[in-house]
């Protein structure tokens, strides 16, 4: 299972993303400079599909997966190779929202919660697909502020249902610590929440995912100034591992 909180076109960041997963399956987060076609791209990359969870560009794409259920490896594998495919291409995020709902090739045998996005554009399309066998259940715009991604769906967190999760997360993002300490405190309050209820089939969990327990954390974070930072967290093979990237979102 996976989470992902994140912050859209605010005073104070275009965008901001954490993401929680509990699998490590995919390489270090690196630039792709094997592929001229990729190598503006920034992210893990799954060693079999050359896909990605959270993947970003210098041209100011980005894309993100979260899974529709616990089970990953029957529920989202080849999923990520859509980030991948939004990250190289040129449609803007609804362009390839449509397109994924129209063109049932691109997601046959798929389950995902994917996220779409353009800085120049200032563009977030949601596109949920829940079963395998039938077609895209929902394509949404994201507006400005506060969201959310666990299996059951997008949240908003602007709803007064969501406002202690909020709150929380505003909490912990106002102090002065460095960004990678500050990331591993918002995951450890976030990750033992008790105050929301999941969707069925996900019991032991809350809507921040499974209590008391992550394995790793990607962040994104870019300003408005076009100033970019990615940072990943994670343990492989018993043995902690940092790795950080800073570099600037090309103007059009």
């Amino acid at each position: 299972m996976g989470t992902a909180w994140f912050r859209w076109q605010d005073a104070e960041y275009q965008l901001l993303i954490q993401q929680n997963r509990e699998e490590r399956v995919i390489k270090a987060a690196a630039w792709w400079v094997e592929d001229k076609e990729t190598k503006d791209i920034l992210g893990g990359r799954d060693e079999k599909t050359g896909g990605t969870w959270l993947g970003c560009s210098k041209q100011g794409r980005v894309a993100f997966l979260v899974n529709v259920t616990r089970r990953t490896s029957l529920t989202l594998a080849g999923a990520e190779v859509l980030t991948v495919q939004f990250l190289k291409g040129k449609m803007t995020p609804s362009e390839f929202a449509k397109e994924l709902g129209r063109n049932k090739n691109m997601s046959s045998g798929l389950t995902f919660h994917l996220v779409v996005a353009d800085m120049h554009s200032k563009s977030m399309v949601y596109i949920s697909k829940k079963s395998p066998t039938k077609e895209v259940d929902e394509i949404k715009e994201i507006v400005p502020g506060f969201h959310f991604i666990t299996s059951t769906g997008l949240y908003d967190l602007a709803s007064p249902e969501y406002k202690h999760l909020k709150d929380m997360y505003s909490e912990v993002n106002s102090g002065s610590e460095n960004r990678a300490y500050l990331m591993k405190k918002i995951t450890g309050k976030l990750m033992n929440d008790d105050r929301a209820i999941v969707g069925e089939g996900e019991c032991g969990t809350s809507k921040a995912g499974q209590k008391g327990y992550y394995y790793g954390t990607t962040m994104l974070e870019v300003k408005p100034t076009g100033k970019a930072w990615f940072f990943e967290d994670y343990f492989q093979n018993g043995e902690h591992k940092e790795h950080n990237f800073n570099f600037d979102i090309k103007s059009e």
